[in-house]
């Protein structure tokens, strides 16, 4: 590499997209010794745009270990590579030192309140949101934030007051709409739902509402997702086939050497989940590789069996390059379970099981279906369909989104392993 190489000529291929072209040239400055902290700099970016997350937080871990004197962006974005690995509290202790060096701005309040919001300290994250609010009180970030920490504090009121402050988009719809309906606003939600019967864009939420509301207010359910969803709960047993002993195991190790952090998750007890990258399904490892072809492959005749069901839950699935396929593992140990929930962004859920422990008492360990049983729903005396499903290992269940699904305690001491995974339309990531 020429020795008179410039930062701004590196800026300049920087800006233009051109990451490979900046990582080899700057690792030819390196071996001619005419690398700058600022090179590097621009390297452990260009490495974070192309998902290469542990080689970036090596660079900016160097520059930090070798400088006395380093631009504060790299604790910005080295909080953001550790929350993308599951480190969420060297994520924290990074976002702490943005902080200190930038109190003036705002940006680093948010990142500080996301990642306290992924440890589930709830407290410090609405605090460390609304001091960015004080910064910039139009943030769509900031109010994004508020409204979700206050809806896992369970503060309805005030989860309400920041999704109405936000522009309208698909998610900020259909968790006004769960606002109206928990908050007791009948009429504003039966308005609501009426609007967004009538979006092209189907919500799993608004389906899983439409369908609880049906049953507590006597109504018809006119949603067109996947009305009595009770009825597409599928339920395969890959066995000693597919999914053979071997290749679980193969899987389990493979994950297990990422050495990922596992998340708090207010809906598990005893139990913890891992988001790795963001998805484990972006692992390059040959058995997530095959594991993943196994999915779509289930997938695939899914969709086959259903085919001629005139509902939008199969004659809307996105196409081809209109959704992803996210995964992540669920590690529950002895009186484990999971609360019941929805996968409210997602439009097909499904769990591949890694390891279902011995039963020592029937159903324990076993995953339950329900229309109803999210604590916050009231159900006024209702009665709500429940269906439980017994597992073992190697087993796969496919089901709607929209319906709520919940682990039944076990006691065995052998861990319950799930690979849950989501088909997620692309437009529940729209940022407007």
């Amino acid at each position: 590499m020429n020795k008179n190489i410039t930062l701004e000529y590196l800026q300049k291929i920087f800006n233009l997209g051109d990451y490979d072209d900046v990582i080899d040239l700057v690792n030819m400055s390196i071996e001619n010794n005419s690398s700058t902290p600022e090179f590097e700099f621009l390297m452990a970016c260009s490495l974070t745009f192309l998902n290469q997350y542990p080689e970036a937080e090596r660079i900016y871990k160097n520059i930090l270990e070798n400088n006395s004197q380093v631009n504060s962006d790299i604790y910005y974005n080295l909080s953001n590579i550790s929350s993308k690995l599951g480190k969420y509290k060297d994520a924290a202790f990074y976002a702490r030192q943005y902080v200190n060096t930038n109190p003036e701005r705002s940006q680093g309040y948010r990142l500080l309140g996301n990642v306290y919001m992924n440890l589930m300290l709830l407290g410090e994250s609405v605090m460390s949101f609304q001091m960015a609010l004080s910064l910039d009180k139009n943030n769509k970030d900031t109010i994004k934030g508020l409204s979700e920490c206050y809806r896992k504090i369970g503060n309805k009121e005030k989860t309400l007051e920041f999704l109405l402050m936000q522009d309208k988009s698909p998610r900020r719809d259909m968790n006004i709409l769960e606002s109206y309906y928990t908050t007791g606003r009948k009429k504003l939600f039966n308005d609501k739902l009426i609007e967004l019967s009538q979006d092209k864009k189907l919500l799993p939420l608004v389906a899983c509402l439409s369908a609880h509301a049906s049953i507590r207010f006597s109504q018809r359910d006119n949603y067109n997702f996947c009305p009595n969803p009770m009825n597409y709960i599928n339920h395969y047993s890959l066995g000693e086939g597919e999914l053979n002993s071997t290749f679980i195991k193969e899987v389990i190790s493979t994950i297990e050497k990422y050495n990922f952090e596992y998340k708090p998750q207010d809906l598990l007890k005893n139990g913890s989940q891992t988001l790795g990258y963001g998805n484990l399904f972006d692992l390059k490892d040959e058995p997530i590789i095959g594991l993943k072809k196994i999915v779509e492959k289930k997938i695939s005749e899914y969709r086959e069996f259903y085919k001629n069901e005139n509902i939008g839950f199969f004659k809307k699935w996105p196409k081809k390059g209109e959704y992803q396929l996210t995964g992540w593992l669920i590690d529950l140990k002895t009186g484990g379970s999971l609360k019941p929930h929805i996968h409210k962004e997602g439009w097909l859920s499904g769990s591949l099981y890694l390891n279902v422990p011995e039963k020592n008492k029937a159903k324990e360990g076993d995953i339950k279906f329900s229309i109803g049983g999210l604590d916050s729903y009231p159900e006024d005396g209702k009665f709500y369909n429940e269906k439980i499903v017994s597992l073992k290992t190697g087993d796969l269940v496919l089901f709607p989104s929209s319906i709520f699904h919940s682990t039944i305690p076990f006691s065995s001491d052998q861990k319950r392993l799930t690979f849950a995974f989501d088909i997620i339309p692309n437009y529940m990531f729209d940022k407007n």
